[in-house]
């Protein structure tokens, strides 16, 4: 059931970041969006992490568990296998999941999509082909 629910959602989120038009995308890399000092936050751990929108607050003050992220890494990969000749999976995927992972349950990824518009956008970015 769980990884049912995993593959629904990334389906869903995979679809909608797909650019509508056929023209291919540029081979080059977006530049690193300028990150302002206030939106940094600290862990209790000491980690400093990118602020969520929304106002979310911080889940897992350690991120994923290292068994929960391997999944995830992998299962968002496959899925987004069929979307490689647009992006790059092996960018996407952990780019998003490492900003993610301190703030959402891994189930939660479908949510985490919807809400970090402004994280789900960078990674877009940075994985295009």
């Amino acid at each position: 059931m769980y990884k049912i629910l995993w593959l629904c959602c990334c389906l869903v989120a995979c679809q909608q970041s797909v650019p509508t038009n056929d023209t291919p995308a540029p081979n080059v890399s977006a530049p690193a969006p300028v990150v302002a000092d206030d939106d940094w936050v600290t862990t209790k751990t000491g980690k400093k992490i990118r602020r969520a929108a929304q106002n979310i607050t911080i889940h897992f003050d350690d991120g994923w568990q290292k068994s929960d992220m391997d999944f995830h890494l992998s299962y968002c990969e496959q899925m987004m296998a069929g979307l490689s000749d647009k992006i790059d999976p092996k960018v996407f995927c952990p780019c998003f999941l490492d900003k993610i992972q301190y703030y959402y349950e891994p189930i939660y990824f479908k949510e985490a999509y919807e809400d970090q518009q402004q994280w789900n956008q960078e990674c877009y970015q940075a994985a295009l082909r």
